[in-house]
This record gives structure tokens, sequence and C-alpha cells, in this order.
């Protein structure tokens, strides 16, 4: 197994640590996906596409890789939410996949200089309570 691939197994337990605290299900799919787990919440099912980092960049910012070689606007229909882990600063970002427009996003969860409009949804879980 690569490195990147055994980040990322550690990323998903993370995540789903996070919803079973919050009593949720997580469900994981029998076939290959473009979501990574399927959450059972108050809001219903909900497709989650989980991603990591712990390379922090210019401005203290992280990025992350949002289309997997795909169209976004297509990509992004295949799932709810990406849930984004910022390693270093021990958060997640929660973004509904209808605010995913471009192929790459870059999030700032530390600096006062530069202010991401994605700040809203740094560990806001209540995507998975709202209908």
């Amino acid at each position: 197994m690569n490195p990147r691939q055994h980040e990322g197994f550690i990323y998903e337990a993370l995540f789903k640590v996070e919803a079973l605290k919050r009593m949720f299900d997580v469900l994981e799919p029998s076939t290959v996906q473009p979501y990574d787990v399927i959450v059972e919440c108050p809001r219903g099912l909900v497709k989650v596409q989980i991603k990591g980092s712990n390379l922090i960049g210019h401005h203290d910012s992280m990025r992350f890789k949002v289309n997997d070689n795909r169209r976004v606007t297509n990509y992004t229909e295949l799932f709810d939410v990406m849930a984004c882990y910022l390693q270093p600063y021990d958060c997640w970002y929660l973004l509904p996949s209808s605010t995913l427009t471009t192929g790459s996003l870059r999030l700032f969860p530390k600096t006062k200089t530069k202010i991401s409009k994605r700040e809203q949804y740094k560990d806001n879980w209540s995507l998975f309570y709202e209908q």
C-alpha cells in the first residue's frame, strides 16, 4: 500500500469516528463509488466524499483536489458533501457539493490575512441535520 492510500484510510476512519460521535450510522459501499461513505443521519442518507491533507501551503492554506480528473459539475453531482480534514489544524470542512465549482479548493483555517468564503463550513455538521 502506498503512503497516500494509507493516509486516505486514516482520514476515512477519522470521519467515521466523528460521525459516530454524533450518533450517525456510517455505511460503506460494497463497490467502488465516487463517494467514500453514506451517512444515515437526521437529514436522511448523505453521500460523503472524504479528503484529507497534512501539507500546509502559502498563507497557511491547504489545497484539495476536487474533480478527480472529471468535469467538476458532473463529478460533484455524484455525492452530497465533501468532508475535508486538515490534519495540522485538526478540523473538518464539510462542504456541500453544490458549492464546489472549480477543480481544486484552498482553505485558510488559521490565517487572518486571507479569509476563505468557506469558513462557514469549518467544523459545521449542520448539513447532516438540515433538509
